[in-house]
C-alpha cells in the first residue's frame, strides 16, 4: 500500500479567518483508493496548514498507515524521529535508462558488426539487459563484479544470437565503444572517448567524456491522471507504483526523452533533449 502526503498552505486573509485559525490551525483530509483493476491500494493524506508549524504527530495519529516510505514532494522535510521517511528508490529510473538506450540503439539500424556496446553494471543487478543489447551488436562488453554469472550466459548467447560478451571487472578501463549503458550512477572515473554516447540512470558523480543522457521522464498513463498528487512528478509517482505496488507493466511505457549533457569542449554544456525516445 502507498501512503502519499500532500501539504497545502492556506493563508487566512480576513481578521475573522485569522481568529478562527488560532483555534483550528490545520485540517486533515484522508482519501482512500482501492483499484482492483490496476492492483492499486493508496492512502492520500492532504494536510492544510492555516497557521503555525506542520503537526506531523497529528498526521500520523489521523490514519493507520506506514510512513516509512512516504510518497511526497522532495521539498518537504520529514521528521525521522516520528517515523517519517520519504520514498526514494532509483530502480524504476534505471529501468527507464535501459529502455531508452535500447530504443535509441534500435533506431540507429546499424550493422551488428559495426556497433560496439558496453554495459556498466558493477553490482550485477542488470544482467537481464545484456540479452536485450546483444541483439544489436557482435561486440558487447560488460564491466561487472558478477563476472561468473555473466560468463555462464555466454554459451546461450552464442547459440541463440551468434554473439558473445566480453566480461571483466576492470571498471576504470572500458574498451572504447560507441554506446555505454550505465543504469547505476557512475561514481568512478571511466576512460572513454568524447564521441561515445552514454545512457545512465542518474547524473554522473565524476566527470566523464562523451554525450550523457539521463534524467528520463515518462508520459503518465491516462488511468492514473486522477490518482497522482499534482505536486509530484510523473516519473517519481510511477516509481512508487512500480516499487511499492509491484506494477511491473509501468516499465514498458514510453519516455519523453531526458537531459543531454554535452562534452566540455562543446559551447553548450547542458541542454534538454527535445526528441521523444519511445520504448519498444
Amino acid at each position: 500500500m502507498i501512503t502519499a502526503l500532500t501539504i497545502k498552505h492556506e493563508q487566512p486573509n480576513s481578521l475573522k479567518e485569522r481568529f478562527r485559525a488560532l483555534f483550528s490551525p490545520y485540517e486533515i483530509n484522508v482519501k482512500r483508493i482501492n483499484d482492483d483493476y490496476l492492483g492499486l491500494e493508496m492512502i492520500h493524506i492532504t494536510y492544510v496548514q492555516k497557521s503555525g508549524r506542520i503537526r506531523f504527530g497529528k498526521i500520523k495519529r489521523s490514519v493507520n498507515a506506514d510512513f516509512h516510505e512516504t510518497v511526497c514532494s522532495s521539498s518537504l522535510s520529514l521528521p525521522r524521529k516520528l517515523g517519517f521517511k520519504r520514498f526514494d528508490n532509483p530502480m524504476y529510473i534505471r529501468r527507464l535508462c535501459i529502455n531508452a538506450a535500447e530504443s535509441y540503439i534500435k533506431s540507429l539500424d546499424c550493422d551488428p558488426n559495426e556497433l560496439r556496446i558496453s554495459l556498466f553494471d558493477p553490482s550485477g543487478r542488470f544482467s537481464f539487459a545484456a540479452e536485450r543489447f546483444i541483439k544489436y551488436t557482435n561486440s558487447l562488453q560488460v564491466a561487472t563484479s558478477a563476472v561468473r554469472f555473466y560468463e555462464a550466459e555466454n554459451e546461450r548467447f552464442m547459440r541463440e544470437y551468434g554473439a558473445t560478451i566480453f566480461v571483466h571487472s576492470n571498471f576504470y578501463d572500458i574498451i572504447p565503444c560507441d554506446i555505454l549503458v550505465a543504469p547505476q550512477t557512475i561514481t568512478m572515473p571511466i576512460s572513454c572517448g568524447s564521441t561515445m554516447t552514454i545512457f545512465t540512470g542518474n547524473r554522473p558523480k565524476v566527470p566523464v567524456c562523451g554525450i550523457v543522457h539521463d534524467n528520463f521522464s515518462v508520459r503518465l498513463p491516462v488511468c492514473l491522471e486522477d490518482i497522482k498528487p499534482k505536486e509530484l512528478s510523473d516519473a517519481y509517482f510511477l516509481s512508487a507504483l512500480y516499487t511499492l505496488e509491484k506494477m511491473k507493466w509501468l516499465e514498458r511505457i514510453p519516455t519523453n526523452g531526458g537531459r543531454t549533457i554535452l562534452p566540455k569542449n562543446n559551447k553548450n554544456t547542458s541542454k534538454e533533449s527535445c526528441d521523444s525516445i519511445d520504448i519498444l
